[in-house]
């Protein structure tokens, strides 16, 4: 339990810190770059995390993959899992590339992108930031947590210092930003490449590039359509967790208020970092254990304690310090959410444990909460509509719902190990 403490610990900082170089990379750019760019840069991040979802599904698979061969400590089926894994980034930057190339003017227009350069940079972005998070999870998957979270923060700080240094030169427009950016992802995936290459003799460049279906199922047990789909439900049922709140206000009030809420609700979903670390961790850890059918119990409890605590130091900061560092960063500007960052990071709380549970349960291969929230979901629209005449109803309701969800989760889950049991 000491090693999964500290495991812990330096993932969740390393995620803190890298969500902090992203604050502050947000924040920067927001001053070096127009209005119309940076909401057009921003565009193309969330089509990007729209994108990107299928690849974190799939990387969701091959992290529990990783798990159950280290847990038989099978070293030669890790390294060919590692492999194959390239193979398989590869045909999947090849079928984006044809994508994109085949519906260009639809993604143009689509976009509002206003040259080609600017498309194409995208383009390359992406094909690059595909063999990022698959070689980062093999650190997660070969338990050498320490040099993984070296290597998260490292691609934060490149991504930071990039336009910095590009600024120099260059103004910095849309075009330049995404070129940034995928500067940015070639020295990182550079980077990491040396590292895994070093260190576990391994390397990215495959003798052939053939890649056979039975060659994916004899080393891709976790690669199913029922554990894919699982993964799907979790991610997206999360997404829309994490996201729903800023849509809604957004809706239902003016930019002034939206505005004030959507600063208020980005600080204080770093209480998001908090958990995301520990419960990949918590995935990688006990997936192959669960796998043998070993109990992992523990390994629930200890995310749920973890991200109490740190939980709990986090609201007390964000209410003493939370008003004082919004007015010291931004003035007059956002005085409302000096407010609103005093409370909304409780409302957020049960989502984060809500997570712990989803994540552990995954690795079990089962999936509650995030079925819940199908069926829950209505009931919240229903009572943010009908007490929508004020932005302290919409944390309140926020807070209640996710109390009642994660009581009703756990109740839900109570029972299935019950009948599981009899």
């Amino acid at each position: 339990m000491r090693d999964l403490f500290k495991s812990s610990s330096i993932i969740s900082i390393s995620v803190f810190i890298a969500g902090f170089i992203s604050y502050c990379f947000q924040l920067i750019l927001s001053k070096l770059i127009t209005a119309n760019d940076y909401g057009s840069y921003n565009v193309l991040m969330s089509f990007s995390g729209l994108i990107g979802i299928p690849i974190t599904i799939l990387s969701i698979s091959i992290l529990k993959q990783y798990s159950i061969y280290k847990e038989q400590n099978s070293i030669i089926q890790i390294h060919k899992l590692f492999n194959i894994t390239i193979k398989l980034s590869i045909y999947i930057a090849v079928s984006i590339f044809i994508f994109f190339i085949i519906f260009i003017d639809f993604f143009i227009n689509f976009l509002k992108i206003s040259n080609n350069s600017t498309y194409y940079n995208f383009i390359v972005m992406h094909i690059v930031g595909i063999f990022f998070p698959f070689l980062s999870f093999f650190l997660q998957g070969m338990r050498d947590y320490f040099y993984f979270s070296i290597m998260n923060v490292l691609n934060s700080i490149v991504r930071l210092i990039i336009p910095l240094c590009l600024m120099l030169f260059v103004v910095l427009d849309l075009n330049n930003i995404i070129l940034s950016s995928t500067i940015a992802s070639i020295i990182s995936t550079i980077v990491l490449i040396y590292f895994i290459k070093k260190k576990y003799d391994l390397s990215i460049f495959a003798k052939n590039f053939k890649l056979s279906l039975s060659e994916i199922r004899e080393s891709y047990s976790q690669l199913s359509i029922k554990s894919y789909a699982r993964s799907m439900l979790v991610i997206i049922s999360f997404s829309l967790i994490i996201q729903i709140d800023i849509l809604i206000v957004n809706y239902f009030f003016d930019s002034e208020i939206s505005g004030n809420y959507a600063l208020a609700s980005v600080i204080s979903k770093i209480i998001f970092f908090i958990s995301s670390g520990i419960n990949t961790l918590i995935l990688n850890e006990a997936s192959g254990k669960n796998y043998f059918k070993i109990k992992t119990k523990s390994y629930l409890y200890f995310s749920l304690i973890f991200t109490i605590f740190f939980s709990i130091l986090f609201c007390l900061g964000s209410y003493f310090l939370g008003p004082f560092l919004i007015e010291f960063i931004y003035g007059e500007k956002f005085f409302l959410a000096r407010d609103i960052i005093k409370f909304l990071p409780i409302a957020f709380v049960p989502y984060a444990l809500i997570q712990c549970y989803e994540y552990y349960l995954l690795s079990q291969d089962k999936v509650i909460f995030s079925v819940l929230f199908i069926f829950l979901f209505p009931f919240l629209i229903y009572f943010l509509n009908l007490f929508v005449n004020d932005i302290w109803n919409i944390i309140l309701i926020l807070g209640i719902f996710g109390f009642s969800y994660l009581i009703l989760g756990i109740f839900v889950s109570m029972i299935s190990d019950n009948l599981l049991r009899k």
